[in-house]
């Protein structure tokens, strides 16, 4: 799952355990989600997106293609690429 959506990877404590998109959709039964920490702008959402599905067409490791995406994107200038955030297992 991909959410491309600002501040999707933010947990919420609360009194009885954490929610949030990851708890949601890992346990739910997904095998991965993508998902961002804070807010970027639509250029940056855009570029990270597009090379995140890039890399992963090539074959890549879903950490392997968001690491790429997140330098792809970084050329743009800024740290927004970093609040991207994957949650998966390490082989995904």
């Amino acid at each position: 799952v991909f959410i491309n959506a600002c501040q999707t990877a933010i947990i919420q404590p609360s009194m009885s355990r954490d929610r949030g998109w990851a708890q949601a959709f890992i346990g739910g039964g997904a095998a991965a989600l993508v998902a961002c920490a804070w807010s970027v702008s639509n250029r940056v959402a855009s570029r990270f997106a597009e090379e995140f599905y890039r890399q992963a067409k090539l074959g890549l490791t879903l950490a392997e293609a968001a690491r790429h995406a997140r330098c792809h994107a970084r050329t743009l200038g800024d740290h927004q690429p970093l609040g991207y955030v994957l949650y998966a297992a390490p082989e995904a």
